[in-house]
């Protein structure tokens, strides 16, 4: 008696065609038929992967559209496949984690931000004068986003073209920011702001939480033409040249300005005077004093446009090119490389300590 295998292809099913009685022997007569619609076990273990590259081809999609008629359509709409081809994984089983999948969605999603932001803004950074000028309502719009990353990108273009006509309005947005992550500082003249008389502590009227200014003693930023309709040159502690509209001071000596510096500061491309001294709660930028950056008594203060400038552009650094920036001066220009190399061969390293 012979006897062998046969191999059925993928979604092969039997299908009963009909059944009869040959004396004792029940025939039931099949045919073999294929099943087009029931998932492959591949496929069903793929769905999530099949769920992220249906939402990337989607935001392609839009991306076409939003960036229709911008000069950057076919090379947006190629970094965004390039992104996500190198992030998918070949692994499917690899997306049914609930926090890989998260983080594939992220990673859709960021690389959609990095299209209509940086990577669209670094493209025009790129163009000669005449052409980068058609796209500055783009790059002030950035510029106020508040998004540290767009911002630095829409720096880059303000660094690019030395007569570029949006430098006339970053002035005012780069105050704006100040005041927003310094919350507005506290009383002129004081540290912290003292309630008044009915025991209430006074808050600006564009503070983080909404309310209304209500102070009945010392005065405020607010109230001193800042985030108003009054022109820069009435805010109080900022001066502006007259001739080219531009700020060239800003004096904010004890202003109770808390938090932290933006990177739009470094908006302030014009400034020779800054002096940010007696405001305990404000931030001082990483590794500023170790580069020398501030004034001889340790405080944010210069009276020199090239200190001035210098320090600006540190505040608008990421903090690892702050890092960086240490490294180089320690240790050259390879100090970077070679912490990474001393990272890599000690797990018990500390931020710091190397240098």
């Amino acid at each position: 008696m012979l006897r062998g295998r046969t191999l059925f292809g993928p979604l092969t099913g039997i299908e009963v065609l009909s059944t009869r009685i040959d004396g004792s022997v029940v025939v039931i007569e099949c045919d073999f038929s294929i099943n087009l619609t029931a998932l492959t076990l591949e496929q069903v273990l793929g769905k999530r992967r099949n769920l992220i590259d249906q939402m990337s081809e989607q935001i392609v999609d839009q991306l076409k559209r939003l960036l229709k008629g911008t000069g950057f359509a076919e090379q947006g709409v190629a970094h965004m496949k390039d992104e996500v081809a190198v992030a998918r994984k070949d692994d499917p089983e690899w997306y049914n984690e609930d926090a890989n999948f998260l983080a594939a969605v992220q990673t859709v999603l960021d690389a959609k931000a990095r299209v209509l932001g940086p990577a669209r803004l670094e493209r025009i950074a790129g163009l000669v004068v005449e052409e980068a000028e058609q796209h500055a309502p783009f790059v002030l719009e950035s510029a106020k986003s508040g998004d540290e990353q767009v911002v630095r990108a829409a720096l880059t273009v303000l660094n690019s073209f030395e007569g570029f006509s949006a430098w006339k309005a970053v002035d005012k947005i780069a105050l704006e920011a100040l005041h927003r992550s310094t919350d507005g500082g506290g009383e002129v003249g004081r540290t912290e702001r003292v309630p008044s008389r009915d025991g209430r502590v006074p808050s600006c009227s564009s503070r983080s939480d909404g309310s209304p200014h209500r102070s009945s003693q010392g005065l405020y930023l607010d109230d001193k033409g800042w985030c108003s309709g009054a022109p820069l040159h009435e805010w109080m502690g900022v001066t502006v040249d007259e001739r080219a509209g531009r700020v060239t001071e800003l004096q904010l000596k004890g202003c109770g300005l808390k938090g932290h510096l933006p990177p739009e500061l470094a908006f302030l491309s014009d400034v020779e005077t800054l002096d940010l001294r007696d405001n305990p709660d404000l931030d001082v930028p990483a590794y500023a004093r170790e580069l020398g950056l501030l004034d001889v008594t340790g405080q944010m203060h210069f009276t020199d446009k090239g200190r001035v400038q210098a320090f600006l552009k540190h505040v608008a650094l990421t903090e690892g090119k702050k890092e960086e920036a240490l490294l180089v001066q320690k240790h050259g220009l390879d100090g970077p490389a070679l912490k990474r190399i001393y990272d890599e061969g000690s797990f018990k390293f500390e931020t710091g300590r190397w240098f």
